[in-house]
């Protein structure tokens, strides 16, 4: 997920707590998450934007505005969202055939068992994939 906050608002850090806390309450704290620090432009201090990405986990200055670090996003975007894997075990029934070929297609498979009603996939598959399992987790 891509969380977006403007840096020149004065309540910056309680936005970003409460979206925190919605994906919490939701049960998806456990996506992974890209901050863009977005409006760096406005700042007084460009030091600012760089002190402020010690406060925001795996995070980006960017000025959408004016297109300042949209190459880096779109590198950490690639790097982070997408190449980062998690090892699962999920018990998929036949009725989810879409999570079953998604395991197939984007992950990587390291044991497949058939069994009524549906399949034991366990594997790694990319972190933006997971709240989509969650469902389906075997606890062990």
């Amino acid at each position: 997920m891509l969380h977006v906050i403007d840096i020149s608002h004065s309540e910056v850090h309680a936005q970003s707590k409460a979206v925190y806390q919605v994906l919490k309450d939701i049960g998806a704290s456990e996506i992974p998450i890209l901050t863009a620090v977005n409006k760096i432009d406005r700042l007084k201090e460009p030091e600012r934007a760089r002190l402020a990405l010690e406060d925001f986990p795996n995070a980006v200055a960017i000025s959408a505005l004016k297109g300042e670090g949209i190459q880096e996003l779109l590198r950490k975007i690639n790097q982070y969202l997408f190449d980062t894997y998690a090892t699962i075990q999920v018990r998929v029934p036949y009725q989810k055939g879409g999570l079953i070929a998604l395991f197939h297609e984007q992950g990587q498979v390291e044991r497949e068992e058939h069994e009524s009603g549906g399949v034991i996939l366990e594997g790694r598959i990319p972190g933006r994939l997971l709240a989509q399992y969650k469902p389906f987790l075997i606890k062990g």
